[in-house]
Protein backbone atom coordinates (compact mmCIF):
# COMPACT_ATOMS: atom_id res chain seq x y z
CA UNK A 1 0.00 0.00 0.00
CA UNK A 2 2.87 2.14 0.63
CA UNK A 3 5.02 1.54 -2.33
CA UNK A 4 1.73 2.39 -4.35
CA UNK A 5 1.25 5.33 -2.65
CA UNK A 6 4.85 6.38 -3.29
CA UNK A 7 3.96 5.20 -6.83
CA UNK A 8 1.33 7.90 -7.14
CA UNK A 9 3.27 10.55 -5.25
CA UNK A 10 6.35 10.37 -7.68
CA UNK A 11 4.06 10.24 -10.67
CA UNK A 12 2.11 13.42 -9.36
CA UNK A 13 5.42 15.11 -8.84
CA UNK A 14 6.39 14.04 -12.42
CA UNK A 15 3.24 15.73 -13.78
CA UNK A 16 3.73 18.74 -11.79
CA UNK A 17 7.30 18.96 -13.04
CA UNK A 18 6.65 18.11 -16.52
CA UNK A 19 3.46 20.96 -16.30
CA UNK A 20 6.02 23.66 -14.73
CA UNK A 21 8.44 22.64 -18.06
CA UNK A 22 5.74 23.06 -20.90
CA UNK A 23 4.62 26.06 -19.60
CA UNK A 24 8.08 27.55 -19.47
CA UNK A 25 8.32 26.10 -23.01
CA UNK A 26 5.56 28.08 -24.29
CA UNK A 27 6.35 31.30 -23.16
CA UNK A 28 9.58 31.29 -23.88
CA UNK A 29 8.49 30.41 -27.66
CA UNK A 30 5.11 32.67 -27.62
CA UNK A 31 5.56 35.02 -24.68
CA UNK A 32 7.14 38.52 -24.53
CA UNK A 33 10.70 36.83 -25.01
CA UNK A 34 10.20 35.25 -28.45
CA UNK A 35 8.63 38.55 -29.29
CA UNK A 36 12.15 40.17 -28.48
CA UNK A 37 13.73 37.12 -30.28
CA UNK A 38 12.58 38.18 -33.60
CA UNK A 39 12.63 42.35 -32.94
CA UNK A 40 16.18 41.39 -32.64
CA UNK A 41 16.36 38.83 -35.64
CA UNK A 42 14.67 41.60 -37.87
CA UNK A 43 17.15 44.29 -37.15
CA UNK A 44 19.77 42.07 -38.09
CA UNK A 45 18.31 40.97 -41.54
CA UNK A 46 17.25 44.62 -41.81
CA UNK A 47 13.24 43.88 -42.64
CA UNK A 48 12.23 46.83 -40.50
CA UNK A 49 9.12 46.51 -41.97
CA UNK A 50 8.12 43.41 -40.08
CA UNK A 51 8.47 44.80 -36.64
CA UNK A 52 5.06 46.87 -37.61
CA UNK A 53 3.53 42.95 -36.92
CA UNK A 54 5.22 42.79 -33.57
CA UNK A 55 3.26 46.31 -32.33
CA UNK A 56 0.66 46.91 -30.61
CA UNK A 57 -2.20 48.93 -32.04
CA UNK A 58 -5.50 49.88 -30.42
CA UNK A 59 -8.62 48.46 -31.61
CA UNK A 60 -9.93 51.33 -34.49
CA UNK A 61 -12.12 50.63 -37.73
CA UNK A 62 -9.26 53.31 -38.80
CA UNK A 63 -6.35 50.96 -38.27
CA UNK A 64 -6.56 48.20 -40.87
CA UNK A 65 -4.68 46.61 -43.34
CA UNK A 66 -4.56 48.37 -45.69
CA UNK A 67 -3.21 51.64 -43.37
CA UNK A 68 -0.46 49.70 -41.71
CA UNK A 69 1.11 48.34 -45.18
CA UNK A 70 1.16 52.24 -45.83
CA UNK A 71 3.30 52.66 -42.40
CA UNK A 72 5.48 49.83 -43.46
CA UNK A 73 6.99 51.91 -46.07
CA UNK A 74 7.35 54.71 -43.68
CA UNK A 75 8.94 52.59 -40.80
CA UNK A 76 10.95 50.84 -42.76
CA UNK A 77 12.45 54.13 -44.36
CA UNK A 78 12.90 55.89 -40.70
CA UNK A 79 14.18 52.44 -39.05
CA UNK A 80 16.76 51.76 -42.14
CA UNK A 81 18.44 55.10 -41.46
CA UNK A 82 19.95 54.52 -38.20
CA UNK A 83 19.98 50.61 -38.08
CA UNK A 84 20.75 49.11 -41.37
CA UNK A 85 24.36 48.30 -40.56
CA UNK A 86 23.27 46.04 -37.37
CA UNK A 87 25.03 42.68 -37.73
CA UNK A 88 24.45 41.06 -34.30
CA UNK A 89 21.82 42.29 -31.76
CA UNK A 90 21.01 41.07 -27.92
CA UNK A 91 18.95 41.68 -25.32
CA UNK A 92 18.09 41.77 -21.46
CA UNK A 93 15.42 42.12 -19.34
CA UNK A 94 15.36 45.42 -17.21
CA UNK A 95 11.91 46.05 -15.56
CA UNK A 96 8.79 44.01 -15.15
CA UNK A 97 5.09 44.99 -14.01
CA UNK A 98 2.18 43.52 -14.18
CA UNK A 99 1.39 44.63 -17.59
CA UNK A 100 4.52 44.82 -19.05
CA UNK A 101 8.12 43.96 -19.92
CA UNK A 102 11.13 46.27 -20.75
CA UNK A 103 14.30 44.78 -22.34
CA UNK A 104 17.53 46.68 -23.10
CA UNK A 105 18.24 46.20 -26.84
CA UNK A 106 22.19 45.60 -27.22
CA UNK A 107 23.26 45.84 -31.10
CA UNK A 108 26.56 45.48 -32.96
CA UNK A 109 27.14 47.98 -35.84
CA UNK A 110 29.86 48.26 -38.43
CA UNK A 111 30.16 51.73 -36.97
CA UNK A 112 30.48 50.74 -33.05
CA UNK A 113 27.94 49.59 -30.51
CA UNK A 114 23.97 51.36 -30.15
CA UNK A 115 21.13 50.31 -27.16
CA UNK A 116 17.64 51.02 -27.27
CA UNK A 117 14.64 49.99 -24.86
CA UNK A 118 11.59 48.41 -26.25
CA UNK A 119 8.58 47.42 -23.94
CA UNK A 120 6.14 44.37 -24.35
CA UNK A 121 2.88 44.15 -23.39
CA UNK A 122 2.30 40.97 -21.06
CA UNK A 123 -1.31 40.29 -22.34
CA UNK A 124 -1.09 40.82 -25.97
CA UNK A 125 2.70 39.87 -26.42
CA UNK A 126 3.31 42.86 -28.73
CA UNK A 127 5.89 45.96 -28.36
CA UNK A 128 4.42 49.37 -26.91
CA UNK A 129 5.22 51.83 -29.68
CA UNK A 130 2.35 54.24 -28.63
CA UNK A 131 4.17 57.09 -31.64
CA UNK A 132 2.66 55.39 -34.33
CA UNK A 133 -0.76 56.50 -33.70
CA UNK A 134 -2.67 59.19 -32.04
CA UNK A 135 -6.32 59.86 -31.23
CA UNK A 136 -7.67 62.78 -32.97
CA UNK A 137 -10.93 65.04 -33.09
CA UNK A 138 -12.86 65.83 -35.81
CA UNK A 139 -15.12 69.04 -34.69
CA UNK A 140 -17.82 69.85 -37.52
CA UNK A 141 -21.31 71.69 -37.31
CA UNK A 142 -24.42 69.27 -35.47
CA UNK A 143 -25.64 66.92 -37.89
CA UNK A 144 -23.34 66.89 -40.41
CA UNK A 145 -21.67 64.20 -42.00
CA UNK A 146 -18.58 62.49 -41.50
CA UNK A 147 -16.87 60.55 -43.92
CA UNK A 148 -13.17 58.97 -43.48
CA UNK A 149 -11.48 57.05 -46.35
CA UNK A 150 -15.03 56.80 -47.82
CA UNK A 151 -16.51 55.37 -45.12
CA UNK A 152 -19.18 56.88 -42.81
CA UNK A 153 -17.89 57.17 -39.56
CA UNK A 154 -19.82 54.42 -37.30
CA UNK A 155 -18.96 55.76 -33.99
CA UNK A 156 -21.65 58.18 -31.86
CA UNK A 157 -20.23 61.85 -31.25
CA UNK A 158 -20.40 64.01 -28.53
CA UNK A 159 -22.62 66.87 -28.95
CA UNK A 160 -20.72 70.06 -27.71
CA UNK A 161 -21.97 74.00 -27.67
CA UNK A 162 -18.78 76.30 -28.37
CA UNK A 163 -18.11 79.97 -26.23
CA UNK A 164 -20.11 81.72 -29.10
CA UNK A 165 -23.04 79.55 -28.91
CA UNK A 166 -22.52 76.82 -32.27
CA UNK A 167 -23.66 73.72 -31.61
CA UNK A 168 -21.04 71.06 -32.77
CA UNK A 169 -20.46 67.18 -32.89
CA UNK A 170 -16.92 66.15 -31.75
CA UNK A 171 -15.69 63.14 -33.26
CA UNK A 172 -12.41 60.74 -31.50
CA UNK A 173 -10.77 58.74 -33.66
CA UNK A 174 -7.77 56.68 -33.30
CA UNK A 175 -5.84 56.70 -36.33
CA UNK A 176 -1.99 55.86 -37.38
CA UNK A 177 0.47 58.84 -37.21
CA UNK A 178 2.32 59.98 -40.44
CA UNK A 179 -0.77 58.11 -42.75
CA UNK A 180 -2.57 60.22 -44.75
CA UNK A 181 -6.65 59.64 -44.20
CA UNK A 182 -8.81 61.52 -46.79
CA UNK A 183 -11.63 63.37 -45.11
CA UNK A 184 -14.93 64.44 -46.28
CA UNK A 185 -18.07 66.40 -44.65
CA UNK A 186 -21.39 66.97 -45.63
CA UNK A 187 -23.98 69.22 -44.23
CA UNK A 188 -27.50 70.23 -45.00
CA UNK A 189 -26.30 73.86 -44.88
CA UNK A 190 -22.45 73.95 -44.67
CA UNK A 191 -19.94 73.49 -47.68
CA UNK A 192 -16.81 71.89 -45.81
CA UNK A 193 -13.66 72.91 -48.09
CA UNK A 194 -11.45 69.58 -46.24
CA UNK A 195 -9.69 66.86 -48.34
CA UNK A 196 -7.52 65.29 -45.46
CA UNK A 197 -7.75 64.46 -41.53
CA UNK A 198 -5.51 67.29 -40.05
CA UNK A 199 -3.87 68.33 -36.66
CA UNK A 200 -5.13 66.99 -33.46
CA UNK A 201 -8.04 69.22 -32.26
CA UNK A 202 -8.62 71.18 -35.73
CA UNK A 203 -12.26 72.67 -35.73
CA UNK A 204 -13.45 72.04 -39.08
CA UNK A 205 -16.81 73.84 -38.53
CA UNK A 206 -14.33 76.65 -38.81
CA UNK A 207 -13.35 75.65 -42.15
CA UNK A 208 -16.92 75.98 -44.00
CA UNK A 209 -19.13 78.44 -45.28
CA UNK A 210 -23.15 78.32 -45.80
CA UNK A 211 -24.19 76.76 -48.84
CA UNK A 212 -24.92 79.39 -52.03
CA UNK A 213 -28.18 79.27 -52.37
CA UNK A 214 -28.72 79.27 -48.58
CA UNK A 215 -26.40 81.98 -47.93
CA UNK A 216 -28.64 83.97 -51.23
CA UNK A 217 -32.11 83.57 -49.71
CA UNK A 218 -31.32 84.06 -45.90
CA UNK A 219 -29.55 87.47 -47.27
CA UNK A 220 -32.78 88.19 -48.88
CA UNK A 221 -35.14 87.82 -45.59
CA UNK A 222 -32.86 88.85 -43.40
CA UNK A 223 -31.94 92.54 -45.06
CA UNK A 224 -35.75 92.65 -46.03
CA UNK A 225 -36.76 92.35 -42.46
CA UNK A 226 -34.26 95.20 -40.98
CA UNK A 227 -34.63 97.14 -43.25
CA UNK A 228 -38.28 97.89 -42.63
CA UNK A 229 -37.71 97.31 -38.48
CA UNK A 230 -35.16 100.22 -38.96
CA UNK A 231 -37.06 102.22 -41.30
CA UNK A 232 -40.36 101.81 -39.04
CA UNK A 233 -38.03 102.77 -35.93
CA UNK A 234 -36.06 105.79 -37.55
CA UNK A 235 -39.94 107.64 -39.05
CA UNK A 236 -41.50 106.34 -35.53
CA UNK A 237 -43.69 104.53 -37.45
CA UNK A 238 -46.64 101.57 -36.03
CA UNK A 239 -44.02 98.82 -34.72
CA UNK A 240 -46.65 96.41 -34.80
CA UNK A 241 -46.52 96.38 -38.44
CA UNK A 242 -43.21 94.62 -38.48
CA UNK A 243 -44.79 92.17 -36.11
CA UNK A 244 -45.21 89.92 -38.79
CA UNK A 245 -41.37 88.72 -39.23
CA UNK A 246 -41.38 88.49 -35.06
CA UNK A 247 -42.38 84.58 -34.27
CA UNK A 248 -43.80 85.66 -30.93
CA UNK A 249 -45.35 89.19 -32.50
CA UNK A 250 -42.87 90.90 -29.72
CA UNK A 251 -41.19 94.16 -32.08
CA UNK A 252 -41.85 96.23 -29.74
CA UNK A 253 -39.32 94.28 -27.01
CA UNK A 254 -36.63 94.19 -29.31
CA UNK A 255 -36.94 97.96 -29.78
CA UNK A 256 -37.00 98.35 -26.05
CA UNK A 257 -34.47 96.70 -25.49
CA UNK A 258 -31.48 97.01 -28.21
CA UNK A 259 -29.73 100.21 -27.78
CA UNK A 260 -29.24 101.26 -31.32
CA UNK A 261 -33.07 100.92 -32.02
CA UNK A 262 -34.37 102.78 -28.81
CA UNK A 263 -31.87 105.38 -28.91
CA UNK A 264 -29.63 104.77 -25.64
CA UNK A 265 -26.61 104.33 -28.22
CA UNK A 266 -26.31 107.75 -30.68
CA UNK A 267 -23.17 108.51 -32.04
CA UNK A 268 -25.16 111.94 -33.29
CA UNK A 269 -24.75 115.25 -32.50
CA UNK A 270 -28.48 116.51 -32.04
CA UNK A 271 -27.82 119.15 -30.21
CA UNK A 272 -26.00 121.03 -32.71
CA UNK A 273 -27.34 119.78 -36.37
CA UNK A 274 -30.87 118.47 -37.23
CA UNK A 275 -31.53 114.92 -38.28
CA UNK A 276 -33.89 113.25 -40.83
CA UNK A 277 -34.13 109.83 -41.63
CA UNK A 278 -33.14 109.65 -45.63
CA UNK A 279 -33.25 105.33 -46.33
CA UNK A 280 -31.94 101.92 -45.40
CA UNK A 281 -29.36 101.08 -47.39
CA UNK A 282 -28.10 97.52 -46.90
CA UNK A 283 -27.95 94.85 -44.24
CA UNK A 284 -24.59 92.73 -43.39
CA UNK A 285 -24.36 89.84 -41.85
CA UNK A 286 -21.15 89.96 -40.24
CA UNK A 287 -21.36 86.36 -38.13
CA UNK A 288 -23.86 82.77 -38.33
CA UNK A 289 -23.86 81.23 -35.46
CA UNK A 290 -25.60 77.75 -36.12
CA UNK A 291 -27.82 76.46 -33.43
CA UNK A 292 -29.85 73.56 -35.33
CA UNK A 293 -31.37 73.28 -39.05
CA UNK A 294 -33.86 75.85 -39.37
CA UNK A 295 -32.25 78.43 -36.33
CA UNK A 296 -29.23 80.60 -36.53
CA UNK A 297 -28.19 83.41 -34.44
CA UNK A 298 -27.06 86.13 -36.66
CA UNK A 299 -25.00 89.11 -35.89
CA UNK A 300 -26.20 91.91 -38.70
CA UNK A 301 -25.09 95.37 -39.19
CA UNK A 302 -27.70 97.47 -40.58
CA UNK A 303 -26.54 100.90 -42.96
CA UNK A 304 -28.86 103.84 -43.11
CA UNK A 305 -28.58 107.14 -44.15
CA UNK A 306 -29.81 110.61 -42.45
CA UNK A 307 -29.92 114.03 -43.92
CA UNK A 308 -27.74 116.36 -41.32
CA UNK A 309 -28.93 120.01 -41.82
CA UNK A 310 -28.27 123.24 -39.36
CA UNK A 311 -29.91 124.29 -36.54
CA UNK A 312 -29.98 127.70 -36.85
CA UNK A 313 -29.93 130.02 -39.84
CA UNK A 314 -26.88 131.28 -39.04
CA UNK A 315 -24.85 128.05 -38.57
CA UNK A 316 -22.08 127.43 -40.53
CA UNK A 317 -21.40 123.57 -42.13
CA UNK A 318 -18.25 123.74 -43.81
CA UNK A 319 -18.13 121.07 -47.27
CA UNK A 320 -16.11 120.37 -49.89
CA UNK A 321 -16.99 123.47 -52.23
CA UNK A 322 -17.67 125.74 -49.45
CA UNK A 323 -20.37 126.48 -46.86
CA UNK A 324 -23.29 123.90 -46.97
CA UNK A 325 -27.15 124.15 -45.17
CA UNK A 326 -26.77 120.18 -45.29
CA UNK A 327 -25.50 116.76 -46.13
CA UNK A 328 -25.94 113.15 -45.94
CA UNK A 329 -24.01 111.21 -43.46
CA UNK A 330 -24.56 107.21 -42.57
CA UNK A 331 -25.21 104.98 -39.96
CA UNK A 332 -25.41 101.57 -38.44
CA UNK A 333 -27.62 99.56 -36.22
CA UNK A 334 -26.28 96.42 -34.57
CA UNK A 335 -28.06 93.77 -33.65
CA UNK A 336 -27.35 89.93 -32.88
CA UNK A 337 -30.87 87.97 -33.36
CA UNK A 338 -31.98 84.30 -33.72
CA UNK A 339 -33.68 83.64 -36.52
CA UNK A 340 -35.82 80.71 -36.90
CA UNK A 341 -37.07 78.89 -40.51
CA UNK A 342 -40.81 79.25 -40.69
CA UNK A 343 -41.90 77.77 -43.47
CA UNK A 344 -39.77 79.18 -46.16
CA UNK A 345 -39.42 82.69 -44.52
CA UNK A 346 -36.54 83.96 -41.57
CA UNK A 347 -38.39 85.27 -39.02
CA UNK A 348 -36.91 86.79 -35.38
CA UNK A 349 -37.63 84.60 -32.32
CA UNK A 350 -35.50 86.50 -29.55
CA UNK A 351 -31.98 87.94 -29.23
CA UNK A 352 -29.13 89.06 -26.94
Amino acid sequence: MKKRLILISGISVLVIVLAVVIVFVITKTSGPEKVVEEYCDILEKGNFEEIIDLTYFPKSEFIGEEKLNELKDKYYDRMSKDYSNVVNCTYTETKETEKTITYKITMEKTDGNDTATIEVDKQSNKIMQDNLYKKVKITVHKGATVMVEDKVISIEPKAKTEKNGTNVDVYSLMILDDVEYNLSITHSIYEYDTEEIGEEGFHYSLNCKLKEDYLKNLKADVNKVCKELVTVVKQKGDIASVNEYFINSDADKLVQENEFLNGTYDNREIDKFNYEFKEVLDTLIEQEIYIEDGQLLLCTRTMYQETVSKKREDQLIIGDGGFIDSYVDGFEVEMKLYWVLDGDEWKISHWE
